[in-house]
């Protein structure tokens, strides 16, 4: 056994030696001022009793911190929600923008789909008319046409001549007074005059006189086109142009010797007398213009002559005014006489005398 060992407690020396020093220290503790052991403890209650506050503080703290966290959050995110509550309001607004355009396209097409379609409703109902009207032929072989919708062809110095005409007739396209007389070209053809010159038009160089003397008729054409009856009975004739528009003089016969309008209205008794115009020839025959403004007429006892201008399928009328000046110089003439003179010889019978012989009597 250590001799250090206390035998009762089983402690050696040293542990002992160590108790007494802390011992020591302990009642060194209690050796301290007063005043120190009050500075300690108030120190420690006042540690003790601001603990809560601390806590309370730094909760608070960290409640504001977190509002203001959560206020700013809800700014940024607000602002931005804003805006794309904006941009989707634009969005809606242009879509809106959208929709009207698309809407107003669409009622444009509509519109011009209806509009088409009345358009051709009046086609058909013209078609119908033209159809009913070409069925109005009579023996003679004229039509009701009312399409007077075409235009003349190019009048570069609007003198109503026509550039072709000009040609026809030999005076300046790009002068409306050829001659200086002060009237114009067309007024001077239309009236019967010379445009380019002095004298009545049938004087003209450019102009010739066509005489059907089977139906005693002559009227004035340009030289320049080509003059044909159709047939060897001269009811029909052509005066054709280098164009291919022609004027046609067709005679009818007139077995009631009506007068031109009569004979006309009879032939369409659809038509009211007051829309037939009527006119007179140079020569004071009078005759009547049918409602195309392309065919005329004019009657004598006997015959119906009926004078057309057709310019077939072409675009352009060229020859309105030369029309006007052929049906305007239309003249009727006396049929000719045949004087057949039979002379017959007068011969004279001479007499033959015969002389009587007396035969004496003899006496014996």
């Amino acid at each position: 056994m250590d001799n250090d060992q206390n035998p009762l407690t089983g402690n050696s020396g040293e542990e002992k030696f160590q108790n007494k020093n802390e011992k020591k220290s302990m009642g060194e503790i209690h050796t301290i001022p007063a005043r120190f052991h009050s500075g300690v403890a108030k120190t420690k209650g006042k540690s003790k009793k601001n603990l809560p506050l601390i806590i309370i503080g730094a909760v608070a703290l960290m409640l504001v911190l977190g509002v203001l966290a959560a206020f700013m959050f809800q700014k940024i995110m607000g602002d931005k929600n804003t805006n794309i509550a904006d941009e989707n309001q634009n969005q809606a607004v242009l879509n809106q923008n959208t929709n009207i355009a698309n809407q107003n396209g669409n009622t444009n097409a509509n519109l011009n789909e209806n509009t088409n379609s009345q358009n051709s409703n009046s086609n058909l109902n013209i078609n119908s008319n033209q159809n009913q009207n070409s069925n109005l032929n009579t023996n003679s072989g004229t039509t009701l046409n009312t399409n007077t919708t075409i235009v003349n062809s190019r009048d570069t110095d609007r003198d109503d001549l026509t550039d072709a005409e000009e040609e026809a007739f030999g005076t300046e396209p790009n002068k409306p007074d050829t001659d200086s007389d002060r009237y114009s070209d067309g007024i001077e053809v239309g009236s019967g005059y010379n445009p380019d010159g002095v004298g009545k038009i049938s004087e003209m160089t450019t102009i010739g006189e066509y005489i059907n003397k089977t139906f005693n008729y002559k009227i004035l054409y340009p030289l320049s086109w080509i003059a044909q009856a159709t047939d060897q009975t001269n009811k029909e004739v052509l005066f054709t142009s280098s164009l291919a528009e022609f004027v046609e003089v067709l005679v009818a016969n007139n077995p009631s010797s009506q007068t031109a309008k009569e004979w006309y209205l009879a032939q369409y008794p659809e038509l009211d007398s007051q829309t037939v115009t009527s006119f007179e020839t140079w020569k004071g025959k009078e005759g009547v213009i049918g409602i195309d403004g392309k065919t005329v007429y004019l009657a004598t006892d006997d015959n119906i002559y009926i004078i057309t201008y057709n310019y077939g399928t072409r675009t352009e009328a060229s020859f309105r005014k030369t029309f006007e000046m052929m049906y305007e110089s239309f003249e009727i003439t006396q049929p000719s006489s045949t004087n057949s003179n039979t002379n017959i010889s007068n011969t004279n019978i001479s007499n033959v005398n015969t002389s009587n012989t007396n035969t004496g009597n003899v006496n014996s």
